[in-house]
């Protein structure tokens, strides 16, 4: 993958955050995401999001543009974009509302606000 983006050069959108990593793309990784599927970078090319695009932190724009649309997890924000990722490497049209809602539910059936993380009461 080419180099990305961090700090306050970061994207401060999802679109933003798919476009840089369409760009960023090599052979071999698009090779590696049809094959073994996006998921299983979670903990690698995921958690590099989370710790260099500030998806933990309550001041990132990117974190910010997540939580203006109803994820407060940090591994749901990348797993967005990580859904992204597979869709776009199998020639798929990605649906943003269809991760938001899987993420959402996931939270909603724990008795967990998905934005705040917070038990429901």
């Amino acid at each position: 993958m080419k180099k990305l983006p961090i700090g306050d050069e970061a994207p401060k959108t999802f679109d933003e955050a798919c476009e840089i990593l369409k760009n960023s793309l090599e052979p071999d990784d698009i090779s590696y995401l049809e094959e073994h599927g996006a998921n299983s970078v979670h903990f690698t090319f995921g958690m590099w999001m989370r710790n260099n695009w500030g998806l933990w932190k309550k001041d990132s724009p990117l974190g910010n543009y997540f939580r203006s649309i109803g994820l407060g997890h940090a591994d749901d924000m990348s797993g967005c974009i990580l859904d992204f990722l597979d869709e776009y490497v199998h020639g798929r049209e990605y649906d943003l509302n269809k991760s938001i809602k899987k993420y959402r539910d996931y939270w909603m059936k724990k008795n967990i606000d998905p934005l705040t993380q917070e038990e429901l009461v």
